[in-house]
């Protein structure tokens, strides 16, 4: 587990440094390739693993590397089936959100959608076993009120609701760029409003850089969260 932890380490180290898109997939992929093996030899050696949440913590580790590697469909398969069995993984279920909007900013802006309302369906239930920002962001808040360290989850969903609308924009023009943007800020106000301090420093930095983003791409001068302060 550590050496795949450690490939998963210098693919997003390479990330964060520009490092060309091969040499970080070629390090997610080991990293997956790693994972993988634990998760079938686990199958078929009960001894194995240490304790049956040790397979779970690979799986969830499988999943991220596939996403990194742009493997999206197959992570998805990941964490889908981790849901099937635990749907109230919060952690879970950002990283599965995380896995459409990745996969919605590398290659199909329509995934951004699912990003922030879920998607695959549970047969048994007719609904989404992956929430999406906009649901989890709503069970965060209800289970931050008893455990006060989801609420930092609680804003990060928010941010990527806006964030999701954003990337829209992006990729879009005209009337839907506009119509993403617009949706983005109402996203970036109602918060702004409803909670000031915006989960402190770190979070409202955040927030402030995603609004100057949005002001850009308006073609306005990029004042961030004194707009809506102000």
């Amino acid at each position: 587990q550590w050496i795949g932890q450690t490939f998963a380490n210098l693919g997003e180290g390479l990330a964060a440094d520009g490092a060309d898109a091969e040499t970080r997939q070629s390090y997610f992929d080991e990293a997956a390739a790693v994972f993988q093996a634990m998760i079938d030899r686990a199958a078929t050696e009960p001894d194995f693993p240490p304790t049956s949440n040790s397979v779970l913590a690979v799986r969830v580790q499988l999943g991220n590397a596939l996403r990194n590697s742009g493997e999206y469909e197959q992570s998805l398969d990941i964490f889908s089936s981790i849901l099937l069995e635990r749907q109230l993984l919060l952690d879970v279920q950002k990283s599965a959100a995380y896995t459409y909007q990745q996969w919605g900013r590398a290659e199909d802006p329509s995934q951004l959608l699912n990003a922030i309302r879920g998607g695959r369906i549970d047969s048994s239930t007719g609904k989404n076993l992956i929430w999406g920002w906009s649901r989890l962001a709503s069970v965060a808040g209800r289970v931050a009120k008893q455990q006060p360290k989801y609420k930092d989850l609680f804003f990060e969903c928010w941010l990527n609701v806006a964030r999701c609308r954003y990337f829209a924009a992006e990729q879009a023009d005209g009337a839907e760029r506009s119509k993403q943007l617009s949706s983005a800020r109402r996203t970036l106000r109602s918060v702004v409003r409803q909670y000031p301090d915006l989960g402190g420093p770190q979070r409202r930095a955040d927030f402030d850089r995603l609004l100057k983003q949005i002001q850009q791409l308006e073609g306005k001068e990029p004042v961030g969260l004194e707009e809506l302060e102000g």
